[in-house]
């Protein structure tokens, strides 16, 4: 079962009124991330954003690898349009995506490794597990 897979059944089994856009990141452990360190990788279209401005993005965080379980961090689309100057954007083939790097360790858990702002996306944590 991909990670997509299982964070969509967690999510609807945990928090089936999630409205938004779903993105999904397996933990990527210190030898596997560009930071080494321990982070959940995103990576989705600016448009995505902005065609919702209103909305969210649902990133789902697997708490363990290979695990069914996930934390869900529901970040208002606002936010991430607002913070845009200090988060990590890419030309992906012609598409500019937002390509966030959340710390998944303790001391700085939730935070964006990969731009210029350390920007915290604890205030939109749900799952404190």
């Amino acid at each position: 079962m991909s990670i997509r897979t299982k964070a969509i059944k967690w999510v609807n089994n945990n928090y089936p009124e999630t409205k938004g856009k779903l993105r999904a990141s397996k933990l990527y452990l210190e030898e596997e991330s560009w930071t080494k360190s321990k982070v959940w990788w995103f990576e989705f279209s600016i448009n995505d954003v902005y065609d919702d401005i209103k909305g969210f993005s649902n990133l789902l965080c697997e708490k363990y690898p290979n695990s069914s379980e996930f934390s869900l961090v529901q970040v208002p689309n606002k936010y991430l349009i607002d913070s845009k100057h200090s988060l990590y954007i890419r030309d992906k083939k012609g598409v500019l995506t937002f390509s966030i790097y959340l710390s998944a360790n303790d001391n700085d858990k939730y935070i964006e490794q990969r731009g210029i702002g350390s920007i915290s996306f604890q205030e939109y944590v749900y799952d404190f597990n």
